[in-house]
């Protein structure tokens, strides 16, 4: 109800095309992030793109002080987004909002937002939004003690294409798979994976995910006993939390080393920061680290004979878990009240509270051992899936290697026969000597390039596709909406990995060396991507296209900028009237391939992206040929790739 009375009053006061802020409690408006944001608002208040961004900058100020108090901002954001029917907008506020959910144990709100964004991001063709919506997923199960449900969700993300875009996302989903293997004992692989997750967070300057490997391995030596090593990492990740201002993480951080402190015997130490961490979660409203320590607080207290704070702060622990569905803190908290109902002489509290305890234990002793066995048969098949893929791909380099060897053995013949017959005239001997050598060299090259594009594009995909299958085979997905879309990733997997297998075996091939050829290549093309989406395209051409012979080199690079080009246009601006593709030959020397798309019907200015990779892949290509690449918008809205290649 509270829900729809916001969306109601939002559509009544966006009709004149203004919006009103959302409600901020007063204790928050002092604070100076959420004031800046706030005047921000007022200063701005029409319904477009730049609104909908300060409302989320808003929501976020707002939440790292008080998690409840950023429902209304939120929500405004949603609605916001649905009227200015932008997909990716409305993709990133629902993320927003399912990480506002989680924080409140609402798993199930958080993930049905989470669904509903990566449906978004997937008809975005968005690799990273995919992935932060699956890693939230596996968080959420992981969270929920559905382990295998963690590892298919975060495997899932670990399997679509890596890229420059990504790679912080890819950085985060190991992190997450390091912590499921943790939860189920398995330190080694935890370690090994963070300490990946580490070295490129570092190599990529990535301080919000340093901090998160740096705590997740100060948990995992904890709970093996390495004292110095837990210390160590936790005060790095407090130190680097602090820095970034992440309230959250710095309260879960601080209540691990009062469990270090705790775990060392160090009462003092342990109970002050227990009591800070207590009501640093109380004042951000943060009910998944409010339960655990209050239950420290009260085993330390039973700890010095304090018998009835301690029984208060079990009480209220018990109380707080059940709200959550915490079963682990529901069983810290019992174990407390046993404790102190037996020193009490209160026996039937105490066979009460005794009872509870043995339920949930033996509820998590028995969930753990199935979760761990069914963990082990899932982390089985995936590495028999693995060695499968590893022997296979051995195989093929000794058969390549052996057909390599096959022919320098021709050569060495035909070599030997040429030396013999031509050992009179020594310089057209050296002359062809060379010859064979750099066209060796060529073939050489070829093969590899291949061999990379093949793994590159077409094995991605095919890990994907097994991926995927595994998951279905395994039953992780049983409600029929995600088998369907999942079956519906795997079939667009497998078009997409015809797709590029074509274009490798395209662009080896010897008859496609001429203008006319790359022409039909490039129209093909278009039509095939964006026709399924009513992009109309045209094409001009020169009235007489000579039979001009290209390099496979420049050839392969025109077309791969084509293709970059073509995935901006879906991506960026998918609701264009129409994409003009133009070639000509300025001079006999240089070939001009131009792509003009006019403005988006309904489009409005929007704020910076972050985007920009691919047209800087564009101009990169460009350049290893010898031309050049030049981007802009045009007056009318629309935008145009000029490209220039010597031929």
């Amino acid at each position: 109800m509270i829900r729809l009375g916001v969306l109601l009053a939002w559509g009544w006061l966006s009709a004149a095309g203004v919006l009103a802020q959302p409600q901020v409690p007063r204790a928050l408006v002092a604070q100076p992030a959420v004031a800046s944001w706030l005047a921000a608002l007022a200063a701005h208040p029409q319904a477009d793109s730049l609104h909908l961004v300060l409302l989320t900058k808003l929501a976020g100020a707002v939440q790292a002080r008080n998690v409840r108090a950023a429902r209304p901002a939120l929500l405004a954001a949603v609605a916001l987004a649905r009227q200015l029917h932008q997909g990716d907008l409305l993709a990133e506020t629902l993320l927003d909002l399912a990480d506002y959910h989680t924080l409140l144990a609402q798993y199930d709100s958080a993930a049905s937002c989470l669904r509903q964004a990566n449906r978004d991001f997937t008809r975005l063709h968005d690799l990273g939004g995919q992935m932060r919506c699956l890693g939230r997923l596996g968080r959420i199960a992981d969270q929920q003690g559905r382990y295998v449900a963690s590892l298919a969700y975060t495997f899932q993300g670990l399997g679509l294409p890596r890229t420059g875009d990504n790679r912080r996302f890819y950085n985060s989903l190991q992190i997450q798979l390091a912590h499921t293997y943790a939860e189920v004992g398995n330190y080694a692989e935890a370690i090994r994976y963070l300490r990946t997750a580490l070295h490129e967070a570092y190599h990529w300057d990535y301080p919000d995910r340093e901090n998160l490997a740096h705590d997740a391995l100060g948990e995992v030596y904890r709970q093996q006993h390495q004292w110095a090593a837990a210390q160590k990492n936790f005060d790095r990740s407090l130190y680097i939390s602090q820095r970034l201002g992440f309230v959250s993480l710095t309260i879960g951080t601080r209540l691990h080393l009062a469990r270090l402190h705790e775990d060392q015997g160090q009462t003092a130490a342990a109970r002050a920061l227990a009591q800070q961490v207590l009501t640093q979660a109380q004042a951000a409203n943060e009910p998944l680290l409010v339960p655990p320590a209050q239950a420290m607080l009260a085993r330390l207290a039973l700890a010095q004979g304090q018998l009835p704070e301690a029984l208060a702060l079990a009480r209220r622990s018990l109380e707080a878990s059940q709200r959550v569905h915490a079963v682990s803190g529901v069983r810290e908290a019992s174990a407390v009240l046993v404790q102190v109902y037996t020193r009490q002489r209160a026996y039937g509290s105490a066979l009460s509270a005794l009872q509870q305890y043995d339920s949930t234990n033996d509820s998590l002793i028995g969930d753990v051992t199935r979760r761990r066995v069914a963990l082990l048969q899932f982390d089985h098949q995936r590495r028999s899936q693995q060695a499968q893929i590893r022997l296979l791909t051995q195989q093929n380099r000794l058969q390549g290697q052996q057909q390599e060897l096959d022919h320098l053995r021709t050569q060495r013949t035909v070599g030997a026969l040429s030396a013999l017959s031509l050992l009179a005239v020594l310089l057209a001997g050296g002359g062809l000597w060379q010859v064979r050598r750099r066209q060796a060299t060529r073939e050489a090259r070829l093969r590899s390039q291949l061999a990379a594009d093949l793994h590159d594009d077409v094995g991605t995909l095919l890990s994907q596709i097994s991926m995927q299958s595994q998951v279905l085979q395994a039953g992780l997905l049983t409600d029929p909406a995600g088998q369907h879309r999942q079956l519906g990733q795997i079939s667009e997997a497998s078009r997409t990995a015809v797709r590029q297998l074509n274009d490798v075996v395209w662009s080896l091939d010897a008859h496609n060396d001429t203008l006319p050829q790359l022409l039909d290549r490039l129209r093909d093309y278009a039509y095939e991507v964006l026709g399924p989406v009513g992009v109309p395209v045209e094409f001009t051409l020169p009235a007489q296209v000579p039979a001009r012979y290209l390099p496979l080199a420049l050839r392969r690079n025109l077309y791969l900028i084509y293709k970059e080009a073509l995935h901006n246009v879906l991506k960026h601006a998918p609701s264009t009237p129409r994409l003009v593709v133009g070639v000509a030959l300025l001079t006999s020397a240089n070939l001009v391939l131009t792509l003009e798309n006019d403005a988006p019907v309904g489009s409005i200015p929007l704020v910076p992206r972050r985007s920009g990779h691919g047209l800087r892949n564009i101009a990169a290509r460009a350049a290893a040929v010898g031309g050049t690449a030049t981007s802009g918008p045009r007056p009318d809205g629309g935008f145009v790739v000029r490209v220039v290649v010597p031929v």
